[in-house]
């Protein structure tokens, strides 16, 4: 909750910065809502006039341009697909999508500092977490593992740590429990093949690591909201 502090006579009410979502799949909306919760001093908004606005280069070029000098635009860009040479007009600041939380934080403060009225509210620091070597290392291991049983004991070793320090300071760094994150890379895997693929849903279940197609389908309804064939139905 947010304290609520006595405004003096004749003074203006302070208002929380705010950031909008605008991404074109659900998943990484998703995750990109449940880490921004995290962010100090800032809410999370569905308006136009928000402050920051984080998404991808579809739903950003609506703000680029002429308008874009009203509030900050962060693209995030898919590593597996090719790079922007030169960013459009307006995108003040990028992350990708595994970026860790830390880092899509700083790439908002850098540009917003802390938000309207910083000062009163203080600059919460994210710490702890793993040491970005480790990350990385962790991250692009299960990156290239997706079609296989990925185990708690295996990443922890690759980030030299303890299965209880792995779990904690993965969660630390990430916004989220190594599984579930580990899912999350699934489904966005999943989401791209469907769309951008004609193979079988039951092949693209096996090539993200699921074996039973049944399991497949209720753990892609659970992250995305629809089945794998009424996503491919609503991308065609």
């Amino acid at each position: 909750m947010h304290a609520v502090a006595a405004i003096a006579p004749g003074a203006q009410p302070s208002r929380a910065a705010s950031v909008r979502v605008a991404h074109s799949m659900p998943l990484v909306a998703l995750g990109l809502v449940s880490t921004l919760r995290r962010l100090p001093g800032w809410d999370v908004v569905d308006d136009d006039e928000a402050d920051v606005v984080v998404g991808d280069l579809p739903h950003l070029q609506r703000w680029c341009g002429s308008a874009a000098h009203a509030r900050k635009l962060v693209l995030v860009s898919n590593p597996q697909q090719a790079p922007l040479t030169v960013a459009p007009p307006g995108i003040a600041g990028r992350v990708t999508v595994q970026c860790a939380e830390t880092e899509l934080f700083e790439t908002i403060r850098r540009l917003c500092g802390d938000g309207p009225n910083a000062a009163q509210r203080g600059t919460a620091v994210v710490r702890g977490g793993m040491a970005p070597g480790a990350l990385r290392r962790v991250r692009e291991h299960v990156l290239s593992q997706l079609s296989e049983p990925i185990e708690m004991q295996a990443l922890a070793a690759i980030a030299g740590l303890s299965v209880c320090h792995f779990s904690r300071a993965f969660r630390q760094s990430m916004g989220l429990p190594p599984h579930r994150w580990v899912m999350q890379q699934r489904m966005a895997q999943a989401c791209a093949l469907i769309r951008d693929g004609n193979q079988p849903l039951s092949d693209i279940g096996l090539a993200v690591g699921f074996s039973d197609q049944s399991h497949f389908t209720r753990t892609f309804v659970r992250f995305v909201g629809e089945t794998p064939r009424d996503y491919r139905h609503r991308h065609r």
